[in-house]
C-alpha cells in the first residue's frame, strides 16, 4: 500500500494557506497519526505551510523517528510537550495558529 501522508500533508498544508493560517496545532493522537504516522500515546504536531514539527517524550525516541521520518521534524521533549511546543516554534513565530475544536 503506497504511504498516503506526503499527500495528506500537503493537503493540510494547502488548507492552512487557504484558512489564512500561519500555522495548525494538533493535538489529537488520531489526526496526528494520520498526518505523520506517529502511533504513540503522547505527541502534539505543529503544521506549517512549509514544515510539520512533531513533539514527543523521549520514550518515544527511536519509534518517532521511525515512523515519521523525514515527513516531519521530530523533537523530543524531556520536561512538558508544551514547554517543547514553545521551545520549537518556527522563526518567525507564527501570528496565526488554528487549533483543533
Amino acid at each position: 500500500m503506497p504511504d498516503r501522508r506526503p499527500q495528506r500533508l500537503a493537503a493540510l498544508s494547502e488548507a492552512i494557506l487557504e484558512a489564512h493560517l500561519d500555522a495548525l496545532l494538533l493535538t489529537s493522537l488520531p489526526n496526528i497519526r494520520y498526518i505523520t504516522g506517529f502511533s504513540g500515546t503522547s505527541a502534539l504536531a505543529l503544521v506549517t505551510p512549509k514544515e510539520a514539527t512533531l513533539i514527543t517524550d523521549f520514550r518515544y525516541q527511536t519509534q518517532a523517528s521511525a515512523e515519521v521520518g523525514d515527513l516531519a521534524r521530530v523533537v523530543i521533549e524531556p520536561q512538558s510537550l508544551w514547554t517543547g511546543l514553545w521551545r520549537s516554534l518556527p522563526t518567525p513565530t507564527p501570528a496565526i495558529v488554528g487549533f483543533e475544536s
